[in-house]
């Protein structure tokens, strides 16, 4: 009776059809090939593509390959040359029948891809370099072409058939040896950071010429193989061009009207789904109009996307770009790598023609090029640069050899020849650009003005008063680079511009008393820094960063002008909209604007404050509510345990705020390799804000009334007084400031043994060095990889004194006296900061927990000033170990602090703070921690004595 059941069930199956017949539970074989559902097949492929295509650009990423050459190589191992070899591959994964629908899906892809190409052309790139531009594009063109049409000769009677005229198939060869592969430019001129320097926008205004007009000349290729008569080639190009007209004349007005009508324009998130819905039914109208004339559908999509209006363009693409890059393309490239078959270049004529065919594409393309753009004026560096990336060619040579194989104008042999070309030019640009235009040579780069200051870090036995309390910075630089970061950008802005009634120097008062109070220390002015009274406008530069993605769009939205990028940036206008509150106190820069990756940042911070000689760069690290307060668990969720926390380990410490603060600041780590980089590159002074309020907590009266400096010693120590005071001569009564003196103490003082009866005793021992013979064992691993190619480093950044002494150096020691005698005298009852200075010195053995008690004390909102300490200053590892492990790592755990990253970018002062608890530390929500310009990193140093070194080579050379 069962057996009957089954039978008739399995019957009943088999005669309902459709996708039911395929099931694993059956014993059916889920990859054969069933007409009645294609997709499941089709699904494997992709998979198989998707995969292989990612895991050769992951492991070419370090030597600069371009991700479309590994996709082209994917496409081939996939085909008859490689996996194509294993016996029953093809036949079960890639069957004959199933290859129709995957040329289906990509020739979609690749309609709307080059409507997304289409909306990247950038006419206005013309406008800033016509000249150049004009002659790069032409004779990259004509040159390329008429070598193309001559080699064409001896490739038709190689590998053409009869059935293809000659006329056919000479423009065709030409038209593959002449076009540029846009795409593939713009994303190497990106890489390079070329995006600004001339060369990338002459190459790119060029390839966009290049790429119109390769276009152009593709569908002459293809109307002359369709037709069968000169008068219907007539006819064919006669259509193309009326399809023009209709798109510009009567399509582009329209969809204007809609834009505006459904309020696409002013929309931050891009155009309406309405408008987007039109704009694809008008390319694929487009796409099958150009294919039933006799031309190519994808020259429709073309059409299209170049009548879109610049403003929305970006936004397309967006939105599409990367199911096109991430889906579509390699479908369209294994497609075309299972017609590649390096295994029929068997022969040595084959090969010849092969090399033939390199040598003729790269010379007749780089020469052209180059030539042009050296009679414009570049230099002969900046002309190879041209020239070899103008002989990029990737994805679009790809794109016209599978049109030309399509419409039988050349032969596989041929196009596998073409294929091999291909990759080796594609793969040849970014290592012939480098060695042609290398970063240092080019006109933005930061050694035009090195001195042999710049090449010797300064110290403070090179500079003993560097830091005095004199000392008055009027040129700052201001980090925007996200909208978490402006309410800390806000809080500096607003410190540096405050002022009011009170004594000092702002009411008029001379400033001969501070002047001779601290004429031991004060540094000789730098050459065009304005002097003048404390409450003289200072210059604030806003430093607008926006991340670069791999997006062809984002190149050319990062080609054009910074000016235009600043006054449409929305974060960049409210910044500007603050800074208007304080007029005759802030004087606002026009600013920078520089879109680049994430792993340059650093460097492009770096440059942009050598170039604008900014005295302190400011950043702002919005880390949230101190403990996980920016994100609290529901009520509900505070009384259900989470059964998976004990089987995955993530268990939560003290209470389930501590465990939603591990998602809250799981972006710590990465932003603090960041900090690091920008302490390690950059050469003047830098502050970093640690920005821990809550949208809650943020109000008028929680903005900073007090500034408090624990001054442990040192260069980075000194910098903060300086800027202490700087601050609170400018307020004119509006900020009070304490700057307590830390001391060391060999053994535990009176106050340090209340503090044990109170809280417990520390687990650390007290030592004359401060326990330098301990070292703190990190709370996280300590390389870690991030995401955007970035990665935390675990190698410790503590550089030791250059006099050798345990703590710091003697002529350190020396600074720090002459410092805070200046400090105390301005605080003294006759000085013109005693009501608002008050300086304290205090012995301990704990200089941390110290600070930590002062801080949690405080009875106003403060500004905390820490110096980052890393050179020449006294070390705390061992007091700082003994924190990070108190009460069992559980307020470390529940800190940005669990990271090494983020404790060796802050400091041992900064770490200490940043455990401090809600309850603790609720008047101190922001902790500027400071490294001033003397203890700057030793990249630096290495950097430009190898720029100095190949000055001096070239220097020998010339003599």
């Amino acid at each position: 009776m069962a057996e009957t059941v089954t039978a008739s069930l399995a019957e009943a199956t088999h005669e309902s059809g459709g996708s039911h017949t395929i099931n694993i539970l059956t014993g059916s074989n889920p990859i054969e090939f069933n007409t009645a559902n294609p997709l499941l097949l089709v699904i494997v492929q992709l998979i198989l593509i998707l995969a292989l295509s990612r895991a050769l650009a992951f492991a070419f990423a370090p030597l600069r390959v371009p991700r479309v050459v590994c996709e082209i190589v994917a496409g081939i191992l996939l085909g008859p040359t490689a996996f194509g070899q294993i016996p029953g591959f093809t036949e079960n994964i890639f069957p004959p029948e199933s290859i129709p629908f995957l040329q289906t899906l990509s020739g979609l892809g690749l309609v709307l891809f080059l409507f997304v190409v289409g909306t990247d052309v950038d006419f206005g790139l013309l406008r800033r370099a016509v000249k150049p531009t004009l002659a790069v594009s032409t004779a990259g063109l004509i040159l390329p072409f008429a070598l193309g049409c001559a080699v064409s000769r001896g490739l038709y009677g190689a590998f053409s058939s009869s059935d293809v005229t000659y006329t056919t198939f000479m423009v065709f060869i030409g038209t593959s040896m002449s076009i540029t592969a846009f795409p593939v430019l713009a994303r190497i001129v990106g890489d390079l950071r070329l995006n600004q320097d001339p060369v990338g926008l002459v190459v790119l205004a060029s390839g966009v010429v290049n790429d119109v007009l390769g276009w152009c000349l593709l569908s002459l290729a293809i109307a002359l193989s369709s037709a069968g008569s000169g008068v219907v080639v007539v006819y064919i190009m006669l259509c193309l061009v009326g399809l023009w007209l209709f798109l510009y004349f009567v399509c582009r007005p329209a969809l204007n009207w809609l834009a505006r009508r459904t309020g696409s324009f002013n929309r931050p998130d891009g155009p309406t789904q309405g408008y987007v819905c039109a704009v694809l039914a008008l390319v694929l109208i487009s796409a099958w109009f150009a294919q039933v004339i006799g031309s190519s559908e994808i020259f429709g999509g073309f059409l299209v996307g170049l009548i879109i209006p610049r403003s929305l363009g970006h936004h397309f693409a967006a939105k599409i770009e990367d199911l096109i890059l991430c889906l579509f393309l390699p479908l369209y490239f294994a497609t075309s790598g299972l017609n590649t078959d390096l295994t029929l270049l068997n022969t040595g004529t084959i090969w010849a023609w092969t090399i033939c065919i390199m040598v003729v594409a790269f010379c007749s393309k780089f020469l052209g090029s180059a030539f042009a753009a050296r009679a414009t004026g570049f230099s002969l560096r900046q002309a190879g640069a041209a020239g070899s990336l103008m002989a990029a060619k990737g994805l679009i040579e790809l794109i016209v050899l599978g049109a030309g194989l399509q419409a039988g104008i050349i032969s596989k042999p041929l196009f596998s020849a073409f294929v091999v070309e291909a990759v080796v030019l594609t793969l040849a640009a970014t290592p012939l650009c480098l060695a042609f235009y290398p970063p240092h040579v080019r006109p933005s780069a930061c050694d035009a003005a090195t001195t042999s200051k710049d090449l010797i870090r300064s110290s403070s036995i090179e500079k003993p008063g560097f830091g005095g309390v004199a000392q008055q910075r009027t040129r700052f630089a201001i980090v925007l680079d996200q909208l978490e970061a402006l309410s800390g950008a806000m809080v500096l802005t607003h410190l540096l511009a405050a002022g009011g009634s009170g004594k000092g120097p702002a009411q008029g008062e001379s400033d001969a008393h501070l002047t001779t109070a601290s004429s031991a220390s004060a540094p000789t002015p730098r050459p065009g820094t304005p002097s003048g009274p404390a409450s003289a406008p200072l210059s604030l530069t806003p430093l607008r960063l926006v991340e670069l993605t791999e997006r062809t769009s984002g190149v050319m939205v990062a080609s054009e002008e910074a000016a235009s990028h600043l006054a449409r940036d929305p974060l960049a206008a409210l910044y500007r909209t603050f800074t208007s509150l304080f007029p005759g106190r802030i004087a606002l820069e026009r600013g920078e604007f520089a879109m680049t990756g994430l792993e340059n940042w650093a460097e492009t911070v770096a440059r942009c404050a050598k170039e604008g000689e900014h005295e302190m760069l400011l950043l702002s690290w919005r880390l949230g509510g101190p403990r996980g307060e920016a994100m609290q668990p529901g009520a509900v969720e505070s009384f259900i345990p989470n059964p998976f926390e004990a089987l995955f380990g993530k268990v939560s410490v003290g209470t389930p705020a501590a465990a939603s603060s591990d998602a809250a600041n799981a972006g710590a780590p990465l932003f603090a390799a960041f900090v690091r980089d920008v302490f390690l590159d950059t050469s003047c002074d830098v502050g970093v804000l640690l920005d821990r309020s809550s949208n809650s907590s943020v109000t008028p009266a929680s903005a900073p009334k007090h500034v408090f400096l624990p001054f442990f010693g040192g260069a980075d120590d000194r910098a903060c007084l300086s800027l202490l005071v700087q601050l609170v001569r400018r307020a004119g009564g509006a900020l009070s400031a304490t700057v307590l003196v830390l001391e060391r103490a060999p053994e535990p003082t009176d106050e340090d043994r209340a503090r044990e009866d109170d809280e417990g005793k520390l687990d650390v021992q007290p030592t004359a060095t401060g326990g330098e013979g301990s070292s703190a064992a990190p709370l996280t691993p300590g390389l870690a990889p991030y995401g955007h190619g970035l990665t935390t480093r675990g190698g410790e950044t503590h550089y030791g004194s250059r006099a050798g002494e345990a703590h710091h150096g003697l002529a350190s020691e020396t600074a720090d006296d002459v410092a805070l005698s200046a400090a105390e005298a301005l605080s003294q009852p006759d000085g013109p900061l005693a009501d608002v200075l008050r300086v304290d010195r205090v012995q301990t053995a704990f200089p941390l927990a110290t600070m930590r008690r002062r801080v949690a004390a405080l009875a106003e909102p403060a500004l905390v000033l820490v110096g980052r300490s890393r050179v020449d200053a006294p070390s705390h590892r061992a007091e700082s170990r003994a924190l990070l492990l108190e009460g069992g790592g559980a307020a470390a755990r529940g800190s940005v602090c669990a990271s090494g990253e983020v404790r060796r970018a802050v400091g041992e002062a900064g770490t200490a703070l940043l455990l401090l608890g809600q309850e603790q530390s609720s008047r101190c929500v922001y902790v500027l921690v400071v490294q001033s310009e003397g203890t700057a990193g030793r990249r630096r140093e290495k950097r430009m004595a190898a720029l100095k070194g190949e000055k001096g080579e070239k220097g020998e050379e010339g003599a």
